[in-house]
């Protein structure tokens, strides 16, 4: 679940901020799962699902229509 109010407030920072040049958005995946296994430690975020693509595309925009620029990686 998205929550605007937050990503709002990230926003208007960024925008107070003249020198920063974006907003760079780093979105969840579970790629480190199988390390965890290795070490024979639980993975505490099992539950988190990785960030979609339709997901990604809707933090992109509201970055935009705030003004911000937004890098995805």
């Amino acid at each position: 679940m998205i929550q605007t109010n937050i990503l709002g407030g990230i926003a208007a920072l960024a925008r107070k901020y003249p020198k920063l040049t974006g907003v760079e958005l780093l979105p969840y995946h579970d790629m480190g799962k199988g390390k965890w296994n290795q070490i024979g430690k639980e993975y505490g975020l099992c539950d988190l699902k990785n960030t979609d693509q339709e997901q990604k595309d809707i933090l992109c925009r509201h970055f935009l229509e705030a003004g911000c620029e937004v890098m995805m990686n």
